[in-house]
């Protein structure tokens, strides 16, 4: 009788394999996240610098309260071309995942390769929001690719991986600037972002369309889905999610862009003669460390990573207790927030 139902455990446990096609999908979207997180933190890096030689080509003088304005102002103009990266959508229902995603991949790394040809802030500007576009792309087609593709009993653990990468971008990032940056400087950081183009020829070349969308094109009725997700069945469930994925966004990229500007100045105040290859080198070490912890542990808190995928999903689906699933997301954006708070007035940001 126990090993009957032995038996039948390990046969419900065992998860499907993935075939050859499965697993190069999954690398060419899991490159693309860490290429997407490396160009998303380049600027971050670079952010005192750039600004220090490009506001007074722009009429304005290089004072740490004009590089903090600045640094914002493009920043939210870059998260503004994230937020329009909805475009992509419909064109990969229409033309396909892979070549829409490779399309991504371009957009973002031509002209985040473009940003070290800045003569002013304005066109620094620019091409931050048009390499904001692909990021935001790139960073929702991996996702519904490695959904769409693997099986259902691995998706949960195949989206936690694909979120290593975006964070082992970063820690590549740090490390371009701790072996190119310091002696090369911000622009040759832009030009390095450029790399990925390669990776965006290598996923139309060798991914493979899945399935869903090939079955789903064959047989497709266009319809509307902005409008569907807004209208009176879904609209309350969209608008409680965006606002909590907005809060978490803040929260998010807020720690992102400033902890090294925050590490730099942490660090000055306590050592007032250091030079400021000394200060980044401070930047990038905390830069690194920061990613590397957050990397291991989409991989290691495999139960949380899985709950709170649980609580974001079912906000949309309005599944189970909807009010619990809220309060549960909604706690874990308003730490994040407020962590990013509490760094920011340690550091000095938010005094007089």
């Amino acid at each position: 009788m126990m090993n009957s139902l032995t038996d039948r455990t390990s046969v419900t446990r065992r998860r499907t394999p993935l075939n050859r096609s499965q697993i190069a999908g999954f690398w060419g979207a899991w490159a693309g996240w860490t290429l997407d997180g490396m160009d998303s933190f380049i600027y971050a890096l670079v952010l005192t610098p750039a600004l220090t030689e490009l506001l007074p080509r722009s009429g304005y003088a290089a004072t740490p309260a004009n590089v903090g304005l600045a640094g914002s102002i493009l920043f939210a103009l870059f998260l503004v071309g994230w937020g329009l990266s909805f475009i992509w959508g419909p064109l990969a229902d229409r033309f396909g995942r892979t070549k829409v995603l490779a399309g991504t991949i371009f957009t973002f790394a031509i002209f985040t390769g473009l940003a070290a040809t800045s003569h002013n802030v304005w066109e620094l500007g620019i091409y931050r929001f048009i390499a904001g576009v692909g990021i935001g792309g790139e960073w929702a087609l991996a996702g519904t690719y490695v959904a769409e593709s693997w099986p259902e009993d691995r998706r949960k653990m195949g989206a936690g991986y694909l979120q290593t990468g975006y964070y082992a971008g970063f820690f590549l990032a740090a490390a371009l600037n701790y072996t190119v940056g310091v002696h090369y400087g911000w622009r040759v950081m832009f030009l390095t972002g450029a790399v990925p183009v390669v990776v965006a020829i290598l996923v139309l070349l060798r991914v493979k369309e899945t399935d869903k969308w090939q079955k789903a094109e064959a047989s497709a009725v266009r319809t509307s889905p902005l409008r569907e997700i807004m209208g009176p069945a879904y609209r309350r469930r969209t608008w409680v999610a965006c606002i909590l994925l907005t809060i978490a966004i803040i929260g998010l990229w807020a720690g992102a862009v400033y902890e090294p500007s925050a590490v730099i100045q942490l660090a000055t105040k306590g050592r007032h003669g250091e030079e400021r290859r000394d200060q980044n080198r401070f930047a990038r070490h905390g830069a690194a460390v920061y990613r590397d912890d957050s990397r291991l542990s989409r991989v290691a808190a495999d139960g949380r990573t899985d709950r709170s995928q649980e609580d974001a999903g079912g906000v949309f689906r309005g599944d189970g207790d909807r009010d619990r699933r809220q309060f549960r997301l909604g706690l874990l954006s308003a730490k994040r927030t407020c962590a990013v708070y509490c760094v920011a007035f340690r550091a000095g940001f938010l005094r007089r």
